[in-house]
């Protein structure tokens, strides 16, 4: 009797999961499409371009000067300083019976440490002066190398543009801790992306922002590479990258 073969091929994890992280990556631009217009109208506006273009055009064909007095920026900064002026501290829990308070208090000194050591205040007021002007602001938490040595180290860093995070839009808080993915992106010459991703580059791997026809990230400029790092929850609860 012959031996039966089974050809049929099976699925590929990583296909599947790259098909997910793009239908959400395209879901979620789409949803956030609207405020990220916004945003660049705000941070034009609030940088001190804020006469009509047809206006600008006229008066500068004349030799006229466009005077701008800003009254915005003393706002911004007021909440801004109020916000960091405020206290802050960690403070780890004990929430279970097998917890011990004393391991609450080194986890907790500890996590000051990574605060004070990455410059974190940078980072707060990133994000807190973007969510005065443009209604959203993010600073993330990362793991990094240490240089000439092969350990890491947790360090708090500023996101420098709040449109290049993309979080779940159906999450309900305000600070999106019922998530169930985000995207976090970082912008690269082609130069830094072949040094940092050889492989990526040499398989013709896409931008982020260039999967389609028309580009979906349109403050990226030509000659940019869109790198996406994707977090979500898989269905157990448990947060994978």
């Amino acid at each position: 009797m012959d031996e039966v073969v089974d050809t049929t091929t099976q699925p590929d994890p990583s296909t599947d999961l790259l098909a997910l992280a793009t239908t959400r990556f395209k879901q979620t631009y789409e949803a956030h499409r609207a405020d990220f217009e916004f945003c660049a109208e705000v941070q034009t506006f609030i940088s001190g371009d804020q006469w009509p273009q047809g206006i600008r055009r006229a008066r500068e064909a004349m030799d006229r000067p466009c005077l701008t007095l800003d009254h915005l920026n003393q706002y911004v900064r007021h909440v801004v300083n109020t916000g960091l002026m405020q206290s802050r501290d960690v403070r780890v829990l004990a929430m279970s019976g097998e917890a011990d308070e004393k391991v609450g208090e080194i986890l907790a000194g500890m996590i000051r440490q990574i605060t004070q050591t990455s410059t974190s205040k940078v980072a707060y007021e990133t994000g807190l002066r973007h969510a005065c002007q443009t209604g959203f602001g993010y600073w993330r938490v990362k793991v990094i190398p240490i240089p000439k040595t092969e350990l890491m180290e947790i360090t708090i860093r500023k996101i420098k543009d709040p449109r290049m995070v993309l979080m779940d839009p159906f999450c309900e808080y305000p600070d999106g801790r019922d998530a169930h993915y985000c995207f976090v992106m970082s912008k690269l010459t082609a130069t830094e992306f072949k040094e940092q991703y050889p492989e990526a580059a040499e398989a013709g791997c896409k931008s982020w922002h260039s999967m389609d026809t028309s580009q979906m990230l349109p403050w990226i400029g030509e000659g940019s590479v869109v790198v996406a790092e994707y977090y979500y929850l898989d269905k157990d609860g448990i947060m994978k990258d």
